[in-house]
């Protein structure tokens, strides 16, 4: 199972770093074209965007993947795939109807006015559109069709990034050139993976496995909607209690946290679906393990180079209106992260005990949104990034304890204590001593990497084993 996880979280991992690569190379010009106020509405409207994404088809696709997996035949598989997708298209266009009909008061509530109510209707369709372009995705990703997938990922992500870039800088169409941009990587993402799956897909709906996934998914709704609740209160709290321009910059800090997400994402893509394949044979357990000690060491290092570095980045990439962004990136970087490592712990998903997800899920959206509207008031923008911070890693530990009574992983818990341990001291220097110097900085991150052996999260016959062997 590893040599299939490397060769397919490479796959991925590369598809989402063009894609979120090429979101990244154009921000500089976004912020000194469009003013923190706009980047505001423009991130409000995003963050209805994943609300759709986690409602309104019932989270239909968790229960494909889980079933799809489990097939006993390609008859069978092509009945999933196929209700999954008239489903989830049905119920985009069922949605459209009331979200147009009332698109005057939920434009008012979301952006504070009418005057970007046009910015709405145009990503009503987007939503559409990236509704059934997902579901098409989780096809290609649960047939373990990596390549096919990075491909669809790789058009999508340099169509956005064209259309998007001639737009908004050649056209100056602002925020709207934003959202045209996004429609038209969609759209040219769906087409080529509508080839891609061609004759997989049939007119047939079987209503029995539509019972069947709905059963498995609708308990995770409410984990869904626990889970937009920890990622976007931190932005919708900013929006309440303070404006949209702080919702700008902290949204900002987010696009460059959300670089984290490529040192999971491929982990994230690849890992899953051979688990739900391979979670009965014996060694897939140590295994497991041993990802997530990579995992560590990459990740953790990359934590740290962000809290060490990050005022640096955010003054050269942006405009400065932005730089008040800087002390903001570190501790969503960490959230990020801290997020989406769940999938290291699969025993609940493998059990199929889905009412316990919600419940973790629920928990923490509960303790996110008390913890940021208690520390805004406060801390301005940093109390809703530590409020992310912290329910993110609440959210972490209630799956490891769980998830660890139905499928018990060798953790190799020392290594990742004292590594993690280290990591959070060395983060603080920047606070502590204000006036480090960068030679400073780069010093104690090369310490920390170096500290990786002996603390055993990377073990020495790893590295021997990365080395070219001479030929005599």
């Amino acid at each position: 199972m590893k040599r299939r996880f490397f060769k397919d979280s490479l796959v991925y991992g590369g598809a989402a770093l063009l894609s979120r690569g090429a979101s990244l190379l154009l921000l500089p010009v976004y912020t000194r074209l469009i003013a923190p106020e706009a980047y505001g509405q423009l991130e409000m409207l995003m963050v209805f965007a994943a609300w759709v994404a986690v409602t309104v088809a019932l989270e239909v696709s968790q229960g494909f993947a889980r079933h799809y997996a489990g097939a006993e035949s390609e008859d069978q598989r092509g009945r999933y795939a196929s209700t999954a997708l008239w489903f989830t298209l049905g119920t985009h266009v069922l949605f459209l109807v009331p979200a147009l009909v009332f698109a005057r008061p939920i434009s008012r509530g979301l952006l504070g006015g009418l005057e970007g109510i046009h910015l709405y209707r145009w990503m009503l369709g987007v939503i559409a559109l990236n509704g059934v372009f997902q579901m098409l995705c989780h096809q290609l990703r649960w047939s373990l069709r990596a390549k096919a997938y990075a491909l669809v990922s790789a058009v999508h992500a340099l169509a956005t990034l064209v259309a998007s870039a001639g737009l908004v800088i050649f056209l100056r169409l602002d925020i709207l050139g934003f959202i045209w941009g996004q429609g038209i990587g969609v759209l040219c993402g769906l087409l080529v993976a509508l080839w891609l799956v061609r004759g997989v897909y049939t007119r047939r709906f079987d209503s029995a496995c539509l019972r069947e996934m709905l059963a498995f998914s609708v308990p995770l709704v409410p984990a869904s909607m626990a889970v937009f609740v920890t990622l976007y209160i931190d932005r919708i709290a900013i929006r309440e209690l303070l404006n949209l321009e702080e919702v700008g910059i902290y949204s900002v800090a987010y696009r460059f946290a959300s670089v984290a997400g490529l040192l999971i994402i491929g982990f994230q893509q690849a890992l899953t679906p051979l688990v739900y394949h391979h979670h009965h044979k014996a060694e897939t357990s140590g295994h497991l393990a041993d990802i997530f000690r990579y995992f560590l060491a990459l990740s953790l290092p990359a934590v740290l180079g962000v809290a060490l570095f990050a005022p640096e980045a955010i003054r050269f990439f942006t405009a400065p209106a932005y730089h008040g962004a800087a002390v903001l990136t570190a501790p969503l970087f960490a959230a990020v992260l801290f997020s989406q490592a769940y999938i290291f712990f699969p025993g609940l998903g493998i059990v199929k005990k889905t009412l316990i997800i919600a419940g973790l899920n629920i928990f923490a959206a509960v303790l996110n949104t008390v913890l940021n509207f208690s520390l805004i008031p406060f801390w301005g923008p940093m109390g809703a990034a530590m409020a992310t911070l912290f329910s993110a890693l609440v959210l972490l530990v209630g799956y490891a304890l769980t998830s660890q009574r139905c499928y018990t992983i060798p953790f190799a818990w020392r290594a990742v204590g004292l590594s993690v341990l280290l990591a959070v001291v060395l983060s603080l220097l920047p606070q502590v001593l204000p006036g480090t110097p960068l030679a400073g900085k780069i010093l104690a991150w090369f310490v920390y990497i170096a500290c990786l052996v002996p603390f055993g999260l990377v073990r020495k016959e790893e590295i021997r084993a990365l080395i070219p062997s001479g030929t005599g």
